[in-house]
């Protein structure tokens, strides 16, 4: 889940017209998202379709996650 209290992180659900986009910001910590060694990241619109991050950054920031926190799942 994003990091709801991060002032710099936008707050869901979130009103966007078209071409706008949001920035969400998740808590760098052990207990992360990648802790479970994920291949996608991606949110489903109001529309039900599913925008994901490039599977190449999902990998990147995976590498470094498991190199600061000690693991080598992926």
């Amino acid at each position: 889940m994003h990091d709801f209290y991060n002032p710099l992180s936008a707050k869901l659900p979130a009103v966007l017209e078209v071409g706008e986009k949001i920035d969400l910001i998740f808590p760098w910590d052990k207990e992360l998202i990648f802790s479970h060694s994920p291949t996608h990241l991606g949110l489903n619109d109001s529309f039900g379709r599913l925008h994901c991050a490039d599977r190449k950054e999902v990998r990147k920031v995976l590498k470094v996650w498991q190199s600061e926190f000690g693991r080598s799942e992926a």
